[in-house]
């Protein structure tokens, strides 16, 4: 164990650092309807969510921004910023999320808005 500082910290092995920072880009994934219809869409976005935060802290930068549904058209979209497209296929797999594809997006800057 190397311990540096005042009071003491231990310099062992910690949450993720600048080391997984890439330039990260923004992927759409659109979800297939599932079976049952979307009556769990609020469970499946709050696992997606779950699953980025785990996955980050194991080292692969990815990040859950928002979902978008379009009940007329029964389709949803999962946004993410991430290092890559397999890195957001990985989060999608692991929230055991069925989804026809991944696509790079492009995010229009708005005045006032945070990337």
């Amino acid at each position: 164990m190397n311990l540096c500082g005042f009071p003491r910290l231990n310099r062992g092995r910690s949450a993720p650092s600048v080391d997984i920072i890439a330039t990260l880009a923004y992927y759409t994934v659109g979800l297939a309807r599932p079976a049952d219809g979307w009556s769990r869409l609020e469970e499946l976005t709050s696992n997606a969510r779950e699953v980025c935060e785990q996955l980050t802290r194991e080292g692969t930068a990815v990040r859950f921004v928002r979902s978008v549904f379009v009940p007329e058209d029964e389709t949803c979209f999962y946004l993410y910023k991430a290092g890559s497209a397999d890195d957001v296929r990985k989060a999608a797999r692991r929230a055991e999320l069925t989804f026809e594809r991944v696509c790079e997006a492009v995010a229009a800057r708005e005045e006032g808005m945070n990337g």
